[in-house]
């Protein structure tokens, strides 16, 4: 059941856009075996045991037919300085495995050099909600940096600032 809400797309997307988030471009392979890519601030933590993220991907989307065909998947947690790969992924279509270095993880799927993190993930579930599919992923791998990611807020990409540690 759909409820008349008092307000509008517009309102919703500038609710959501004060919640800030990390920016990721999720890989993967088309049944060709061609590298796909898309850019998601949709992506979450579900559990440590086992180890489970998600993130959604519009129905219409023209790239969710390569996730849709693969249980595989990886998660590249951009850093700060990847403003190229976050906009070039996030193109419907167009060359950006060409605009970024990037290598084969262990399942084979992309996974972008010098990101903060990457997580290979299987999928675990997925589920239809709105007009968005959620997709459930149980990583299988792992590696992080220590690099700053880049951050995504009110409808703009931005760098988390530096700050102290207070001692209480």
């Amino acid at each position: 059941m759909f409820l008349n809400h008092q307000f509008s797309v517009s309102d919703l997307k500038r609710a959501f856009g004060s919640f800030p988030t990390g920016v990721t471009v999720m890989t993967t392979r088309d049944t060709n075996g061609e590298p796909v890519g898309m850019t998601a601030s949709s992506f979450n933590t579900v559990s440590m045991e086992p180890a489970l993220i998600l993130w959604s991907i519009r129905i219409d989307s023209y790239k969710r037919s390569a996730f849709a065909n693969n249980d595989r998947f990886t998660v590249n947690i951009l850093a700060e300085d990847q403003l190229d790969a976050c906009y070039g992924f996030a193109k419907p279509l167009g060359q950006a495995f060409d605009l970024v270095e990037w290598e084969e993880g262990k399942t084979g799927i992309p996974r972008l050099l010098g990101a903060a993190a990457h997580l290979e993930c299987q999928v675990w579930a997925r589920h239809l909600a709105g007009d968005h599919e959620i997709i459930i992923g149980e990583i299988t791998s792992l590696a992080s940096s220590d690099v700053r990611p880049l951050v995504f807020h009110a409808g703009k990409t931005c760098q988390l600032p530096t700050l102290e540690m207070h001692k209480g």
